[in-house]
């Protein structure tokens, strides 16, 4: 009985040991790529129930810009982006939803921009101008204010940051009557 015992263990062991040896092999950056690419974005029903209406005909999308809008205001930017993003390809005609990922690239109160975020911020941007013809006013004006922070061109940050303030503060004014902003109720 020993016997039997002894050789089911080695036999378990053979198996663990040949089934964990491709685990540890290393990845090639098209299987990573491809692994991030399937990787799905989860959607959280414990982060509360800010929204902020944004122009789509996709719910999905619209939980999903929520969701990215929710995490930036806890500062969690990279699960924002992240969200912003599964957003835009749940809806690739979202304009709102590029905006999102450009204002979570940029600088917040907590950290700088980080110098890799610039081409990506300014892309976001870039394509959320395009598609503002089919946003609403509100969003243009977001969208347009937020479009001051980031250019083309190297410039100090800090003089971006100061004209998208100042537009921010214009649009605000501009759209008293309705004294709304995003993450809060319209």
């Amino acid at each position: 009985m020993v016997f039997w015992k002894s050789l089911v263990a080695v036999l378990l062991s053979c198996a663990v040991v040949a089934g964990s040896a491709g685990a540890h092999e290393p990845q090639t950056s098209a299987q990573l790529a491809q692994a991030e690419a399937s990787a799905t974005v989860p959607l959280y029903d414990n982060l509360g129930n800010l929204t902020y209406p944004v122009t789509t005909p996709n719910p999905l999308a619209q939980r999903y810009f929520d969701q990215g809008l929710r995490l930036t205001y806890a500062f969690n930017h990279a699960e924002a982006l992240r969200a912003f993003r599964e957003a835009q390809r749940q809806e690739q005609n979202c304009a709102m939803c590029y905006w999102g990922e450009a204002f979570v690239l940029g600088p917040n109160i907590n950290a700088p921009m980080d110098e890799t975020a610039g081409d990506p911020a300014v892309a976001a941007i870039t394509n959320a101008k395009a598609l503002a013809p089919r946003a609403s006013a509100r969003e243009q004006a977001l969208i347009e204010a937020l479009a001051k922070r980031y250019a083309d061109e190297p410039l100090a940050l800090g003089l971006l940051g100061g004209r998208w303030q100042d537009r921010q503060g214009t649009d605000w004014r501009r759209h008293a009557d309705r004294r709304t902003r995003p993450g809060t109720a319209p």
